[in-house]
């Protein structure tokens, strides 16, 4: 009988969940990329032809710009309320726009009349390596691999920051916010609530760029060291698994001794928390504070 109610279970989690959202009709349905219909757009931005270059420039196989390494940075994260940041009218900086060929965009045609997005328990997709630029081209370079894969598609400004750096993400937000070409320890998330695959990308963009698909993304961060306050929330919370996780190995042992080993008793151990596995860095000194806090009572 447990080990039905435990395939029952897993089961009834391997299916998909439905949301039912009804946002603001002044602000549409962009909780999903499965609940508007859109189209996919791309052009040349116009700047500055005479602009001073950006760093770690070299020459792509097409003889066009290319950025494939960048020096790390790794702030200090901005946990709790911040600046997000923006992204202008014009995404790419004129001083930088001689140096892009190309910026793919989707815009939204029409919305869901029924505003149901289905989300899974995979939830939205996620991408850890850079991004570079090969020939004017953006495209994303997984962690571990030698060479550049799709274009990336998304709301996102390209400019130069203090050290002349090309960069992406948002101007004038938390420094995690934004990321340098070629900068590796990147985190891109996609759209929506659900995996999404590759599209393919228009023909005359993937005669430009010499690649033939695109990945959404939804955001942009680049890979930091967890704040003071993110690492006391994280205490706090393995405190209290610790409490709950001690009770249900004291009734678990409690139902065993009396009724026997045998015995459908409740599990003995609490779920991990997933916040306990933060996307920031963490210090020796942080992680030697969460696991003490997550010791089992004596």
């Amino acid at each position: 009988m447990p080990q039905l109610a435990l395939a029952l279970l897993f089961a009834i989690l391997a299916l998909p969940f439905v949301y039912y959202i009804l946002p603001d009709p002044k602000v549409g349905a962009g909780f999903a990329a499965d609940q508007q219909e859109t189209v996919l757009r791309w052009s040349v931005p116009e700047g500055d032809a005479d602009s001073p270059p950006v760093r770690n420039l070299e020459t792509g196989p097409s003889g066009r710009p290319s950025i494939r390494q960048a020096p790390q940075v790794l702030p200090v994260e901005t946990y709790g309320p911040g600046t997000v940041g923006f992204v202008p009218d014009q995404p790419v900086a004129p001083d930088v726009a001689r140096f892009v060929a190309a910026r793919p965009r989707e815009e939204a045609l029409s919305t869901s009349s029924d505003r149901i997005a289905t989300c899974t328990l995979e939830g939205e997709a996620t991408y850890n390596g850079k991004v570079v630029l090969i020939d004017g081209c953006l495209r994303f370079q997984r962690s571990g691999t030698a060479e550049p894969g799709p274009l990336i598609l998304g709301h996102y400004a390209v400019f130069r920051d203090a050290r002349d750096y090309l960069t992406i993400g948002s101007r004038d937000g938390r420094p995690e916010a934004a990321l340098r070409v070629g900068e590796p320890g990147a985190v891109l998330r996609g759209v929506g609530c659900s995996k999404d695959g590759p599209l393919p990308a228009p023909k005359d963009l993937a005669a430009l760029c010499g690649v033939r698909e695109m990945i959404r993304i939804g955001s942009i961060r680049r890979a930091s060291i967890c704040s003071e306050d993110r690492i006391a929330a994280l205490v706090e919370q393995a405190e209290q698994y610790r409490i709950v996780d001690d009770t249900l190995r004291a009734r678990r042992a409690e139902c065993l001794a009396r009724n026997g080993q045998t015995a459908p008793c409740p599990p003995g151990a609490a779920p991990m928390p997933p916040d306990l596995a933060p996307e920031c860095r963490m210090p020796p000194e942080g992680s030697a504070k969460i696991e003490r806090a997550m010791r089992p009572a004596s």
